[in-house]
């Protein structure tokens, strides 16, 4: 099994697939379409490059696109990066964040995917949740008129689509809080108000 991770931004992956980092195929590959701001690129790669190490993740590439931090305004070059990447690749599973309205660059590359010529399976990931007010009335609404849903969130292409919950081990749960507070320690921020995470929601699109 190759899987591929694509991940908008260094930490990313592992605030919202961390689950398949530690239960990965035969092969995995992260793709981090940003590194940050220029003056953050070499800080935040060589962090997660760190990480992996530490956590002893064997086989895993790293590759970085280094594209504009907020939104990639040449997004038909984007798509062909990525459609190079996978052609050359050739995985078996890809992981996206998931649409959610909270980062451009995160909602971008959600829907730029879907331009990507694959037969592999698409699932998506959340960085921030899936269940911001916005998703969950859309989920409601979607239970009675699924014509009126998207006004709240909810888009058609997920009808029928069942979520997918991982439920961490404690012992994954500490792998997890150690990694996020390495990547915030090395990039000079806080680390007390990181949560445990007890479990990673995925969908398949």
């Amino acid at each position: 099994m190759k899987t591929l991770i694509i991940a908008p931004h260094p930490d990313d992956e592992l605030l919202g697939c961390f689950s398949k980092i530690l239960h990965h195929g035969d092969i995995l590959t992260v793709v981090y379409i940003s590194s940050g701001k220029p003056d953050e690129i070499l800080i935040r790669e060589k962090s997660v490059i760190d990480i992996m190490d530490s956590l002893e993740i064997i086989p895993v590439r790293q590759i970085f696109l280094r594209k504009d931090d907020s939104f990639v305004e040449d997004e038909q070059q984007l798509i062909k990066d990525i459609q190079k990447l996978i052609d050359k690749e050739k995985p078996d599973e890809i992981l996206f964040s998931h649409e959610e309205f909270c980062h451009s660059l995160h909602d971008q590359i959600y829907n730029v995917m879907f331009k990507i010529r694959t037969d592999a399976i698409l699932i998506t990931y959340t960085v921030y949740g899936y269940w911001s007010f916005g998703k969950f009335l859309g989920e409601v609404m979607n239970k009675f008129t699924v014509p009126f849903g998207w006004l709240f969130g909810y888009h058609p292409r997920f009808e029928n689509k069942p979520y997918m919950t991982y439920n961490f081990t404690k012992e994954e749960a500490e792998k997890k809080l150690k990694a996020l507070q390495q990547y915030r320690e090395v990039m000079g921020e806080p680390t007390k108000r990181i949560i445990k995470y007890k479990e990673e929601n995925f969908r398949y699109v």
